[in-house]
C-alpha cells in the first residue's frame, strides 16, 4: 500500500497531537471502524466460525481440524499473552506461537503442510478476540 508523501506527513501530524505513534493510530482507525460495523470483525487470510459445537480456523487456506473450544481458547490466550514461546497438539495439528522482537509468530503445521504468519501485538489481540468469539458462539 502506498500514500502520498503529504498524506504520511499529514498521519505523522495527527499521531504527534495525539501522542501516538504512527501505527496506533492506524490501529485505532481499524479497531473504530470493526467497533461501528463498518468492515467486519475479521483478519485478511484467517477464517474463523464456529461449527456443530467446535471451532474451525483456517489460515491461508490450510485448515486445522474443528477443535473443541477448550483448545481454541487455549491459542487465544497464548496469541494475547507475552510468553516467549508455545506448541499446542490439536489432533493431527500443530499451532506454536512466539515471539520475534515485538511480533508475534504463529505457525500451524497440519498434515497438508505448514503456513506461517507474523502479526503486530494488536492484530494478533484481534484474532485472539475472533477465536474466543467463536468458542462462545459454539457453544449457542
Amino acid at each position: 500500500m502506498r500514500i502520498s508523501a503529504d498524506r504520511a506527513e499529514q498521519l505523522k501530524q495527527v499521531a504527534k497531537v495525539r501522542g501516538l505513534p504512527v501505527a496506533a493510530l492506524v490501529d485505532l482507525m481499524v479497531l473504530g471502524a470493526i467497533a461501528d460495523g463498518s468492515i467486519p470483525d475479521e483478519t485478511p487470510g484467517i477464517a474463523i466460525s464456529a461449527e456443530g459445537g467446535r471451532v474451525a480456523i483456517t489460515v491461508d487456506g490450510l485448515a486445522l481440524a474443528p477443535m473443541a473450544p477448550a483448545d481454541a481458547l487455549k491459542i487465544a490466550d497464548e496469541l494475547a499473552s507475552r510468553n516467549r514461546r508455545s506448541l499446542s497438539a490439536i489432533g493431527p495439528d500443530f499451532v506454536e506461537i512466539g515471539r520475534t522482537g515485538r511480533a508475534v509468530d504463529m505457525t500451524i503445521t497440519t498434515p497438508e503442510g505448514s503456513t506461517r504468519r507474523m502479526f503486530t501485538p494488536s492484530v494478533a489481540a484481534d484474532v485472539a478476540r475472533q477465536i474466543r468469539t467463536a468458542a462462545k458462539n459454539s457453544s449457542n
